[in-house]
């Protein structure tokens, strides 16, 4: 039912609608709290990725749900989730990366994030680093330095892992590109066929 409510969410919701959509979901959850996993996964499969608006609107959700999730709960999902995360943190679209952002400012959402870190960092850190360097709106690099303080005073050695972690990982990727060019300007032209020879005579 829950998952039901996302897909028809996808392709209609408004404004004037999504608190309806929202009441009714976070009833749900409010009377049964293990459906939080069910219901955060439904929220991921009918993401809409190519509508901002309504990703905002997600996020908006999102963050009322994590608020009445418990953290086994949020445990289970918290890879794909904060895979989705990673995606609207580096939108070019500054209100869903901005709005990504803004879930560091809830506390009770940190406390989730705080414990399920070793599995949240590792797949944050690569859109945090970008963010820094690529993203061209000055908020969003604000927020994104914010949320990269909150994690070095979290754990200290878990970042400075995923920094290590991160900085072979595009030292490899750099050599592999590398190769790649060699391979190009070294490689031989193709010998043109005799039948190609022969129709430009």
């Amino acid at each position: 039912m829950c998952t039901e409510c996302y897909r028809t969410c996808d392709r209609t919701l408004t404004c004037e609608n999504r608190w309806q959509l929202s009441y009714c979901i976070t009833q749900y959850l409010e009377k049964d709290p293990k459906l939080a996993d069910i219901i955060l996964r439904g929220l991921i499969k009918y993401w809409p990725h190519t509508n901002s608006s309504k990703e905002v609107m997600f996020l908006n959700e999102l963050e009322e749900l994590l608020e009445l999730t418990q953290s086994p709960d949020f445990a289970k999902v918290a890879e794909p989730l904060f895979r989705l995360i990673a995606r609207c943190i580096n939108s070019p679209h500054f209100q869903v990366a901005e709005r990504a952002l803004f879930l560091w400012n809830n506390e009770y959402i940190v406390s989730l994030i705080a414990k399920s870190r070793d599995v949240i960092l590792p797949v944050l850190y690569p859109a945090l680093e970008a963010n820094t360097t690529k993203h061209w709106n000055s908020t969003v690099h604000g927020l994104t330095f914010n949320v990269q303080k909150l994690f070095m005073d979290m754990d200290a050695r878990l970042w400075e892992d995923c920094t290590q972690r991160h900085k072979l990982n595009m030292e490899r990727c750099s050599s592999i590109c590398m190769s790649d060019v060699c391979v190009c300007m070294h490689a031989k032209p193709p010998v043109p066929s005799l039948l190609a020879v022969l129709s430009r005579g």
